[in-house]
């Protein structure tokens, strides 16, 4: 079994399949700005799922997420993307939300740690 949070092995693959993505819908590079909370977190989720499947893995493994925001009155999208991507109360890993600091220009920032079975 290894443990990982963002190494580099499989970093690479990850950014090769983000800008894949975003040059399949005609942006050479994913911006955020100007979005709402509500596409920002979609984003963010979207692209956990996108890391955590390079390494092999499911949404399943995850068991850790801590998410930051420039806004804490953007919970409410948040939530919303985490009962879509953890719908069963029984199952879901831990989170912490916290807040971004001031300066930061993101709208949301996430870490996340998952569990995934080594493949032979």
């Amino acid at each position: 079994m290894a443990t990982f949070t963002i190494c580099e092995m499989f970093f690479a693959e990850v950014l090769r399949h983000l800008q894949k993505r975003a040059d399949s819908v005609g942006n050479p590079r994913p911006s955020l700005r100007g979005c709402s909370a509500f596409e920002a977190d979609a984003n963010v989720f979207a692209n956990m799922l996108a890391i955590i499947g390079a390494a092999g893995g499911s949404v399943e493994d995850t068991i850790k997420v801590e998410i930051y925001l420039h806004d804490s009155s953007d919970r409410n999208a948040v939530n919303e993307e985490w009962l879509r991507m953890f719908p069963d109360p029984e199952s879901r890993p831990a989170r912490h939300v916290r807040p971004l600091p001031p300066d930061s220009p993101s709208l949301v920032h996430c870490e996340f740690i998952a569990v995934v079975e080594d493949v032979p």
